[in-house]
């Protein structure tokens, strides 16, 4: 599945409803996308391949003759809009630790497109890169994700946090009537053939408390999340999926190669023997694991010192100086200091 990349089939239902309310009958296009009725329905539908997610849009959308048919689609925001991440952001305690927590578990929800956050003086800049090949589709994907990012925010979570401008790497709509359908919804300056596609926030905004959080919900979310992301990746590296359930796992405590090796249904030495196969050994990926998580949290998170020392899986704080001031070159509080002000 890994190879292949998936979405989740809650996106494509959208994309089929606003196709549907276009007057388009949207069957013989998912036929020849090779999906069928029953890949949509039932408790646990059956993720859908990107390939045939992007069949069906390249397929579909000039049929509709909604030149904003992505955006449009934003308009039908549910909870479930963006499966667990959703939920995960709705029992954050803010924007800043939603931010600070998308890009490591966005995966568990399709791997179609990744976000990135950018410190930038006081402004931060959420990113989000779309691995559609087709560029009709990705445009459309682009302008769904961003105007459904503001609308989750302000219609679901609750918080009026509009952006202070978004930035899209098409070109502006031909129609220059169509603006009004952006700035309806972005409530701010939108600018099309820029370098990237994101909104920018004002780090003001970042701390506003949401007011649904609940932080044991979101302790058993991110647990799901972390599972799903193994299972997604059963079919990859083995060093890739002792990386993703160490991550899991350092939620508890540290965990010995022989809990991870038992995790992934096999013993310590048959773990040990794959990965030296790959040029790989534990103590490494741990290393590499715990590195990663704390340069995240350092740049994308206000996670004081000893809360970063405590998800990391240090028993003291001194000792997480120690390590990353080895893996980095300097310390944890110089790397958080020092962080690019602007561009």
């Amino acid at each position: 599945m890994k190879d292949a990349g998936y979405s989740t089939p809650t996106s494509l239902r959208r994309y089929i409803t606003m196709a549907t309310r276009c007057g388009v009958n949207c069957n013989p296009a998912l036929l020849a996308a090779g999906i069928t009725p029953q890949r949509l329905a039932g408790k646990d539908p059956v993720p859908i391949t990107n390939a045939a997610m992007e069949h069906f849009l390249e397929r579909i959308i000039p049929v509709t003759r909604e030149p904003c048919f992505g955006l449009k689609t934003a308009q039908l925001i549910q909870p479930d809009t963006f499966d667990i991440l959703g939920y995960i952001a709705l029992n954050c305690a803010s924007m800043r630790e939603a931010l600070a927590l998308f890009p490591l578990y966005e995966g568990a929800a399709g791997d179609i497109g990744y976000t990135t956050v950018e410190r930038r003086g006081e402004l931060t800049l959420v990113r989000w890169n779309c691995g559609a090949r087709s560029p009709l589709v990705r445009r459309h994907m682009v302008e769904n994700v961003l105007a459904s990012w503001t609308l989750y925010t302000n219609r679901i979570i609750g918080v009026d946090a509009k952006p202070l401008r978004v930035w899209f790497s098409h070109p502006a709509p031909g129609d220059v009537g169509l603006l009004r359908h952006y700035h309806d919804i972005f409530r701010c300056e939108v600018l099309f053939g820029q370098p990237c596609d994101g909104s920018w926030i004002d780090d003001s905004h970042l701390d506003t408390p949401f007011p649904q959080a609940n932080r044991a919900l979101l302790a058993t979310l991110l647990e799901h999340a972390a599972r799903r992301l193994e299972a997604v990746d059963r079919d990859a590296s083995i060093s890739h999926r002792v990386k993703n359930m160490i991550r899991l796992m350092l939620a508890e405590s540290l965990p010995s190669r022989e809990r991870v090796a038992a995790q992934l249904g096999m013993s310590s030495r048959t773990l040990q023997r794959h990965l030296s196969g790959q040029g790989q050994n534990y103590n490494t990926l741990l290393r590499d694991v715990r590195r990663e998580l704390a340069i995240h949290y350092l740049e994308h998170s206000s996670l004081s010192l000893d809360e970063i020392s405590r998800r990391l899986g240090f028993s003291e704080t001194r000792s997480f100086h120690r390590s990353f001031k080895q893996w980095t070159g300097t310390t944890a509080t110089a790397f958080r200091k020092d962080l690019p002000r602007q561009p």
